[in-house]
């Protein structure tokens, strides 16, 4: 399933409403797996709407992100439901069915292996679980290759279908959605 919220990228995109959809879809007894968490500040708020009885995984790549998210979390009082650690989307070191809901907010634009990274969420994801995505994409069109942002990171842009594509071949069915932000 695809969703378009949003028909441009740049600063603009309504982080606060993507956010704010994936807090919906919530349960307060999910086992979640944020991938790419950066300095862990969503995945704290998303901590919020656990119950003792679910968790939240924050990963990353970035040992100074990770460290970063420690130290938000050591001021956190969602300690108990909360934790971040470093690791690769493309190989993650998780067993097979982990996870009832995996974020991932705009980081398969950065992943060299993308389609590795999608058979990894396939793979740690529970039968009946959920996948929210979100990442840039073209209309359509042929990939640009890569390119790099304004903060320096390289990304590579791919058009809408080559990611259903992905999806699809990783076993995905109706149980992912993909939050584009189109150029």
């Amino acid at each position: 399933m695809i969703e378009h919220f949003d028909q441009h990228i740049g600063v603009s995109f309504p982080h606060r409403f993507e956010k704010s959809y994936i807090q919906s879809e919530i349960r307060p007894d999910d086992t979640i797996i944020d991938l790419g968490c950066g300095i862990g500040q969503t995945t704290l708020e998303f901590a919020e709407h656990l119950t003792a009885g679910g968790s939240i995984l924050g990963i990353d790549l970035s040992k100074n992100r990770i460290k970063e998210a420690n130290i938000l979390l050591k001021k956190s009082v969602f300690k108990d439901r909360a934790k971040f650690r470093i690791g690769d989307i493309e190989s993650l070191d998780l067993g097979d069915a982990s996870a009832s809901l995996i974020i991932s907010q705009g980081v398969l634009l950065h992943v060299v292996d993308k389609q590795s990274a999608v058979d990894e969420m396939y793979r740690i994801l529970l039968p009946g679980g959920r996948a929210i995505v979100s990442l840039a994409a073209l209309v359509d069109g042929n990939p640009l290759g890569w390119e790099t942002d304004s903060t320096g990171v390289p990304i590579e842009w791919l058009p809408i279908y080559r990611y259903e594509e992905m999806f699809t071949e990783a076993g995905f069915k109706s149980d992912y959605i993909l939050i584009l932000r189109l150029r």
